[in-house]
């Protein structure tokens, strides 16, 4: 098992991790530093263990929020998956076509279908309305995804 050496508030310590996570421990350990470092420029000097605690808790709550956020996020995607096949089964309703199901859930039919039978779920003059709703998801996702980002 590999020791690597971590730097948190002008201390080193020795710590194992599991091969190939030297990177990932290396990343979490500064993100502690970097809020030490942060409580010790507005806090002046606070005991080691209570500068460490504070630190937790801060990069805790950052955690809960953008938890909350990603959550917050895959409802709006599934708010919108649900519009997006309802606008689909209102459109085969006033073609009088029958219902599909716009989530393939057999993955042997999904692979055997190509790129031109999965346009047909939708009629032509449907393509657009889906497609908007597609992308205005996917700009949503982006916008809460660089919330989420970590600050460098």
């Amino acid at each position: 098992m590999p020791e690597i050496d971590i730097a948190i508030a002008g201390r080193t310590y020795r710590v194992a991790c599991d091969p190939g996570e030297e990177t990932h421990l290396t990343a979490a350990a500064r993100m502690i530093d970097l809020e030490a470092d942060a409580l010790r420029k507005t806090a002046g000097s606070i005991p080691e263990s209570r500068l460490m605690l504070m630190s937790a808790l801060i990069i805790a709550d950052r955690l809960n929020s953008t938890e909350a956020r990603l959550r917050s996020a895959e409802e709006t995607l599934r708010d919108s998956e649900a519009a997006l096949r309802a606008a689909d089964q209102r459109l085969r309703n006033d073609q009088g076509l029958a219902p599909t199901n716009l989530v393939a859930t057999d993955t042997t039919d999904a692979a055997s279908r190509g790129p031109r039978d999965q346009r047909n779920l939708f009629a032509d003059d449907m393509v657009d309305e889906a497609i908007d709703l597609l992308e205005q998801t996917a700009e949503r996702l982006e916008a809460l995804a660089e919330k989420a980002a970590p600050e460098a």
